[in-house]
């Protein structure tokens, strides 16, 4: 009898990470939409994009660093992290999986 060990409960875990992130992403911009643009009747207010701040770290600091500054920086840093937990599920994914030979027959 021949069993896999593979890593599927480590990936199912990332596909959650990955996708609650996605989520407070879209939040996030549609908060910063609704702030800047006064939708809904909301007044508008410059602070409305301060959900996106901690979800683009430490991207902003490092553009901050490199002297790049304004509201694109700031919507599209956010975005790479996604990336970067999607390069992680797949280098694991593409190891070859662990074959656990049994001699019970």
């Amino acid at each position: 009898m021949i069993a896999k060990a593979g890593v599927s409960d480590s990936l199912s875990g990332m596909r959650w990470v990955f996708y609650l992130f996605l989520l407070l992403y879209a939040v996030a911009l549609f908060l910063l939409a609704v702030g800047t643009f006064g939708w809904f009747g909301q007044v508008r207010d410059p602070l409305s994009g301060v959900f996106l701040i901690p979800l683009g770290l430490p991207w902003i600091w490092l553009g901050d660093a490199a002297g790049l500054t304004g509201p694109a920086l700031a919507i599209l840093a956010p975005a790479i992290n996604p990336a970067s937990c999607t390069g992680c599920g797949n280098a694991e994914r593409a190891q070859p999986p662990v074959i656990i030979a049994s001699t019970r027959t």
